[in-house]
């Protein structure tokens, strides 16, 4: 059993076989356009080591390749695009009052009052607060509530925005980058994070080529802990004059497999 693969998925993947690649079987593992296994469970398979004789590649390069084919490269920038940068940290604060204004404007834009103004009507009064604060103007009030003219506020938006769009243009091909490596290390240490045995733990629930303790370099007597002695002693202490037993201890080295999440 591989885990997240249930009979259903099983039996789909016997029907549509021989595959001859991961980007083969991700492409015929559809129907009437939608996908038939979820991008989890194409990982635990490949964590499985399921493609390694298909691929003839190292599982570590599979991998790779298949959470490369998740992740999109942006072709091109634009302002589209500015919330990612935002989220990633990507737009310095040279730019950070327009990056507010653009954060500001997003959200006004969804509080349109049908008459030409956007409603600042938000339960904390953030939104009017910081239109106070940084662009200095008092908002109007109609019928008790502070509003802004939309053609007031949109030429300002596209003034501050005038000022990003050269950095964006001139910056444009390291953003692509950063962009694309902030979200394929993403995904990559969501589902892939580890080696090939904790792979195999993940997938098989047992280490299938090989044990993480096995060229750990530590030797000792006991092998088992079976071989262990209940009240074994290595010597004694001398404390002031008297003997102390000395109690006998020993390294014993394992891994975890399985964690109480109820336990502090």
């Amino acid at each position: 059993g591989i885990s997240l693969v249930g009979d259903d998925i099983v039996n789909q993947i016997i029907a549509r076989r021989p595959f001859t690649s991961v980007k083969d079987f991700v492409t015929r593992m559809r129907e009437d356009n939608k996908t038939l296994i979820a991008k989890n469970k194409v990982i635990n398979l490949i964590k499985a080591g399921c493609f390694d004789e298909l691929e003839g590649k190292p599982r570590e390069v599979i991998l790779r390749e298949y959470i490369s084919s998740l992740v999109e490269r942006k072709s091109r920038l634009t302002l589209q695009n500015f919330p990612a940068l935002i989220k990633y940290g990507l737009v310095p604060d040279d730019y950070k009052h327009e990056r507010n204004v653009f954060k500001f404007t997003k959200e006004i834009r969804k509080r349109k009052d049908g008459n030409g103004f956007y409603n600042l009507d938000d339960e904390e009064g953030i939104l009017e607060a910081w239109y106070v604060m940084h662009i200095q103007k008092q908002p109007v009030v109609l019928e008790g509530v502070s509003k802004i003219r939309m053609t007031e506020w949109d030429a300002y938006y596209e003034s501050a925005m005038n000022k990003v769009r050269p950095w964006l243009k001139a910056n444009a091909e390291k953003l692509i980058d950063d962009i694309y490596n902030i979200e394929w290390n993403a995904e990559w240490d969501k589902y892939c994070q580890g080696d090939q045995l904790q792979w195999e733990l993940d997938s098989l629930n047992f280490y299938h080529s090989g044990h993480p303790l096995t060229n750990c370099g530590i030797t000792e007597d006991v092998e088992s802990i079976d071989d262990l002695v209940e009240n074994d002693f290595d010597g004694h202490f001398m404390i002031r004059g008297a003997m102390v037993p000395k109690m006998k201890l020993h390294t014993i080295m394992g891994t975890v497999l399985v964690k109480d999440k109820k336990a502090n």
